[in-house]
C-alpha cells in the first residue's frame, strides 16, 4: 500500500469563541490521506492548524506521497523533528490520518489496534465561555439532563466571580455532577490558593491551569497544599511531551493536560501516556475540537488506563459539521467505543461538499 495523494477541504464554516473579552474565529477543515487501495485516512483540522496545513501542503506532499501509511513513525519523525514549532501540529494531522488508515486495513476500531483497555469512558461537558452566572448554570444543568455526570467550564479568570460562579454550580447540580475549572492559567500563587481552598470546600474533581506552566515552583505547592487535583500542560505546545516530565519529577501536578491538538498526534500521545502512567500520575487530554479530530483521542483515552475522561463541547452539534456521526455520551454518562473500522465515524461527504470554500 502507497500513499497517492493529500488534500485539505477549508470550510465556510467556523467556529467562534470568547476568551478574555475577546472574540476568536477558528477555521474547520478536512485533511484527507489517500492510498492506491482505495483507504483513505482522515482528520478535521481546527484553529490555526487548518491554516498551517494549507500552508505546509507542498511539503506535506514531498515527504510523504509515495510512502508506505503503516511506516507512521518514520513520517511522524520526518514531519516532526528539526522543524519549526507549527510543524508538530501539522505532523500529528497526517499522523492521524495514517493511524485511521492502518486500523481500516486492519479491519478494526482504531482503540483496538492501540492495545484497548476498555470500550467506553466517562464523559465530560465541556462549556465555552458565558457571560453570566444564570447561563453557566442552565448549560451544566441541561448537560445532565442529556447524561452528562461532569461538568468543566471557563469561568471569569477572577477570583471573587469564580468563587461566586462556583458556589452557584454546585449549590444547583449538588453531588449529582463532577465539576472542574479552568482559568487558563490567569492566577496568582496568592489568588489560585484562594480559589483553590473553596475547591478543597465545594468538592471539586479537577483545577486546571490554575497558574502560568512556568511556576513551577507554584504549581508544586498547590499540588501539596489542595486536595483537588491539580492539572497542568495545556498550554505546553512546544514538544509537551518532552517538556512536562520536569512537572512529574518536581510533583508539580496531579494530572497532565496535554492539547491533544498541538501536541503531535497519537504518536505523540501514546508516548505521553506512557510517561504519566510511570509516574503513577492521571494522563487528562485536551481534546476540545469537531469530531474527527476528537475521535482520534478518544481511541487514545480508551487505550489508556490513567485516564479517567473524554471531552465533548456543549451545546451539541457546536463542532459537528459534514458528520452522519457525532461523539455524545449514552445515558449513563459514558462515551461508548465506536464499532466501525479506523476512526470509526462517517462523514457526511454531501455536507462537506456543501461546506468547502476552497480546496487545497
Amino acid at each position: 500500500m502507497k500513499i497517492t495523494g493529500v488534500k485539505q477541504n477549508i470550510l465556510k464554516k467556523e467556529f467562534e469563541m470568547r476568551h478574555r473579552g475577546r472574540r476568536f474565529k477558528y477555521p474547520l477543515g478536512l485533511l484527507m490521506v489517500t492510498t492506491d487501495e482505495g483507504l483513505d485516512g482522515h482528520v478535521m483540522t481546527f484553529t490555526t492548524n487548518t491554516k498551517l496545513v494549507k500552508l505546509y501542503m507542498p511539503d506535506i506532499r514531498d515527504t510523504i506521497i509515495g510512502r508506505d501509511p503503516w511506516d507512521i513513525e518514520a513520517i511522524w519523525q520526518d514531519l516532526s523533528r528539526g522543524r519549526s514549532p507549527g510543524w508538530l501540529a501539522v505532523a500529528g494531522l497526517v499522523d492521524i490520518c495514517l493511524w485511521d488508515i492502518t486500523a481500516k486495513k486492519a479491519g478494526v476500531p482504531l482503540y483496538k489496534m492501540l492495545g484497548a483497555y476498555r470500550d467506553k469512558i466517562r464523559a465530560y461537558a465541556s462549556c465555552a465561555f458565558l457571560d453570566n452566572d444564570q447561563k453557566f448554570i442552565d448549560a451544566a444543568l441541561a448537560a445532565r439532563k442529556d447524561g452528562f455526570t461532569a461538568f468543566k467550564f471557563r469561568a471569569y479568570d477572577n477570583a471573587p466571580d469564580d468563587i461566586r460562579l462556583c458556589r452557584a454550580l454546585r449549590e444547583a447540580v449538588g453531588d449529582t455532577m463532577d465539576l472542574m475549572i479552568d482559568p487558563a492559567c490567569s492566577y496568582d500563587r496568592k489568588t489560585a490558593m484562594e480559589v483553590g481552598r473553596v475547591l478543597d470546600e465545594l468538592k471539586f474533581y479537577w483545577y486546571e491551569d490554575p497558574l502560568s506552566n512556568t511556576d513551577i515552583n507554584g504549581l508544586a505547592d498547590l499540588t501539596a497544599a489542595l486536595n483537588t487535583q491539580i492539572s497542568v500542560g495545556e498550554d505546553l505546545i512546544l514538544e509537551p511531551y518532552r517538556l512536562f516530565p520536569q512537572y512529574l519529577e518536581r510533583r508539580a501536578c496531579d494530572s497532565v493536560r496535554l492539547n491533544a491538538r498541538e501536541s503531535g498526534g497519537i504518536s505523540a500521545l501514546k508516548r505521553a501516556a506512557a510517561l504519566c502512567d510511570a509516574f503513577n500520575v492521571k494522563y487528562e487530554l485536551y481534546n476540545f475540537g469537531p469530531t474527527l479530530l476528537s475521535a482520534a483521542f478518544l481511541h487514545v483515552a480508551l487505550a489508556t488506563r490513567n485516564c479517567d475522561f473524554i471531552a465533548v463541547p456543549i451545546p451539541r452539534g457546536a463542532l459537528d459539521p459534514g458528520m452522519k456521526d457525532i461523539i455524545w455520551p449514552e445515558k449513563d454518562g459514558y462515551v461508548h467505543a465506536p464499532t466501525k473500522p479506523g476512526l470509526g465515524y462517517e462523514i457526511d461527504w454531501g455536507e462537506i461538499k456543501a461546506l468547502t470554500a476552497e480546496e487545497v
